[in-house]
This record gives C-alpha cells, sequence and structure tokens, in this order.
C-alpha cells in the first residue's frame, strides 16, 4: 500500500511540476542485453542466465535552485537461472516499504522485475545543498574495497549494475569553500535499532582530499578517515573505518575494522595499472557463491582476512579495450581472475565480454567457479 501511494505521488509531482513550474526537461537511458554462462566443478551443475535491461532516466530542473530526479530499471529474467533459482529477482531487492521495486511478472522461466533505484530531490541555495530520497551517498575514495561507502556497499566485480545502489535518505551539505564542506546523512528507519546517520568533514591540505567521518550505523557507532593525492606521478587513496557494537546482550567481538590502500598510475602509451590491499579485522565465512548472491554491506565485502587487488587497462586500439584484474584472498586460499574485452561498436553501442574463474583451495578438493559474461548496451 506505501509503494502504490509513493509511485502515484511521484507520477502526481512529475506532471504537475511541468505544468505549473518553469523546468527544464532531461531524458535518457540504456537497453542492455546481458547473458552469462556460470559452472562449478563441485556440482558439476551449469546454469545459464538471460537479462534484458531497460533502464530510464527522468529529471526536472526548476531552474538553478534544484530538481527532481527519477531512475527505474525494467529487468526481465528468462531461463534456466529463473526456474532453478526461482529467488532470482529477490535477491536483489529488500523487503522495505521505501523500496519501489516488486515483481511485477513471475512464470517458471521468466520474471519482469521493476527498481525504482533513484528517486530524489535537490534543492540549492547559496552553499547550501540538500537532497531528500534514494539515492546514492558517494563518501568513498578507494577503486574496489570502499570502507567508508556505509551507506549503499556495491561489488566491484558486479558487471550488470555499474550504476550501484541507493539509500533512502536525507543529505545536507554546506560548502566551506570549493574544496571543503559538512555533510550530514540521515537514512530511514522504523526504529532506533536500525536507525543511522553520519556526519562527513570533507577538506584539502597539501593536494590532498581528507574526509573524516563519525555517527551510528544500525547498532553500532562507527569512524572513519579517508585520503586521495597524488604520490610520484599515480594516484595514492586510502580509507579506513571502525565499528563498534554497542548492545549489552551482543556476545559475539563487538570491534570490526576495515582498512584499504590503493594506487593508480597510467603510462604515456596509454597503459593503466592498479594494486589494492584490504584488510577485514573480523570476516563473515561466506563462499565464492554465496559472496555473489548475499546482501552486500560494508562489513562483508570479503569473507577473509587478507586481500590482494592488482588490475591493467590498456586500449589495443582506440575502439578495443582490454582489461584484466586479479584478487588473491590470501588466508582464504582463494584466486580470482577477471579477463575481458570491450568494443565500442557504434558511439552509444558497446559489447563486452568477460570471463570470471575463482580457484577455491580451501576444501579438501579445489573448486572452480567459472562464469563467462557477455553484454551488449546501447544507450539513448
Amino acid at each position: 500500500m506505501k509503494k502504490r501511494f509513493i509511485l502515484s505521488f511521484l507520477f502526481f509531482s512529475f506532471f504537475t511540476s511541468s505544468l505549473f513550474c518553469q523546468v527544464a526537461f532531461d531524458f535518457k537511458g540504456h537497453l542492455k542485453d546481458l547473458r552469462y554462462f556460470s559452472l562449478d566443478t563441485r556440482s558439476e551443475q551449469a546454469i545459464l542466465e538471460n537479462q534484458l535491461e531497460n533502464r530510464l532516466e527522468f529529471a526536472l530542473f526548476f531552474q538553478e535552485w534544484g530538481s527532481l530526479v527519477l531512475q527505474a530499471r525494467n529487468i526481465f529474467f528468462y531461463g534456466e537461472r529463473v526456474f532453478a533459482f526461482p529467488n532470482v529477482a529477490g535477491l536483489k531487492s529488500l523487503d522495505h516499504p521505501l523500496d519501489l521495486n516488486w515483481n511485477v511478472v513471475e512464470y517458471d522461466y521468466l520474471v519482469y522485475h521493476l527498481d525504482i533505484d533513484r528517486l530524489y530531490f535537490d534543492f540549492s541555495w547559496g552553499n547550501f545543498f540538500s537532497r531528500l530520497g534514494k539515492q546514492r551517498i558517494n563518501w568513498s575514495f578507494a577503486n574496489v574495497w570502499n570502507p567508508l561507502d556505509w551507506f549503499n556497499a556495491a561489488s566491484f566485480f558486479n558487471l550488470n549494475y555499474p550504476e550501484k545502489p541507493g539509500t533512502n535518505a536525507l543529505l545536507l551539505r554546506y560548502f566551506l569553500n570549493p574544496t571543503s564542506s559538512l555533510e550530514l546523512v540521515v537514512e530511514y528507519s522504523e526504529s532506533w535499532a536500525d536507525f543511522s546517520s553520519a556526519f562527513n568533514a570533507v577538506f584539502n591540505l597539501s593536494g590532498y582530499d581528507f574526509e573524516i567521518l563519525f555517527g551510528k550505523l544500525d547498532e553500532e557507532v562507527a569512524g572513519g578517515f579517508g585520503w586521495n593525492g597524488g604520490l610520484g606521478d599515480g594516484g595514492f587513496k586510502g580509507e579506513l573505518s571502525y565499528f563498534y557494537r554497542y548492545p549489552r546482550d551482543f556476545a559475539g567481538n563487538r570491534h570490526l575494522i576495515l582498512l584499504s590502500v590503493g594506487y593508480d598510475y597510467t603510462f604515456s602509451f596509454s597503459l593503466s595499472l592498479q594494486a589494492e590491499f584490504f584488510y577485514h579485522s573480523n570476516p563473515r565465512e561466506l563462499s565464492p557463491l554465496e559472496l555473489l548472491t548475499t546482501k552486500l554491506s560494508v562489513k562483508n565485502l570479503v569473507s577473509n582476512h587478507y586481500s590482494l587487488f592488482f588490475g591493467l587497462s590498456y586500449p589495443i586500439i582506440p575502439l578495443i579495450v582490454y582489461n584484466f584484474n586479479f584478487v588473491w584472498a590470501v588466508d582464504a586460499n582463494q584466486l580470482s581472475f577477471n579477463d575481458g574485452l570491450t568494443f565500442s561498436i557504434l558511439d552509444n553501442l558497446d559489447f563486452q565480454l568477460t570471463y570470471q574463474l575463482t580457484i577455491d583451495v580451501s576444501q579438501r578438493e579445489t573448486i572452480f567457479y567459472n562464469r563467462i559474461y557477455s553484454i551488449f548496451q546501447w544507450n539513448f
């Protein structure tokens, strides 16, 4: 009932705003065809997933003081994976009154899933900026693992959702100068135990951007620190988060530390390299398959203590780019490889072919998780 009311109010707002206000309108989106084949040597089960996605992005701009934004994904899941895993779309959504996503059509081999993942109103006045609604809170500097992504964690390896998820929140920002600001985020919740809010101070010192964070996330108090700047001819960035679980009746480990440190460098002949180290003080044990299907949060980005990432990107010719990524979960005895090519067929049409391999030697028997992705995307 709440979702229907919010959806009706949304379309009414867009309609009345365009009638009675002096506004500019913007519309864009994409149509994407994604297919992937997966096979792991433990179950010897091969799965083919087909996914057709239409993303629509609408925006109304009210002169210079505000804007209203709506973005939605229409996703059709079809094929063997829908039949083998009936909750395939449900794994990608949350059961929450303000999360405007639901399965519109459900059959044995077909699911149509509608997800409104951006819905917010912006207001600006002088040095003050505010945003209310379903939005993405971008507080992270790191390229791969993001300890400061407290409100809307995302996986670097999720190829079919580059826009990344958002959260229902109020963002208040005051610019002290062009490189410094104070920010407050208050996330929607229905109880104190689920309440999350955080403060972020952003400033620049000696050519480096810094962030200092503190707040409450569910039943934890948290603090964080991040930096981003140059070291030599490359980029040097890092993030640190600390969480303390305060309920007295909690019997587990109350402390959690997340640390990410990375460096990237681009040669004059266009070869780009990046490396990153990640530390998790109290990881939750998850298999590679569970990492792909479990609801993601900043606290379960990995399932081991120490991780290393190495990546390179090189344009073979201007219209073909080669990418290679390597991840070593050091203490979990797991290796992951991403190998891919991106073809720019037209200015607004791309094709991506990627092979993912994860080798798990932590069990008695070495397990190989294989995935092959093909993605066509037309932008309009």
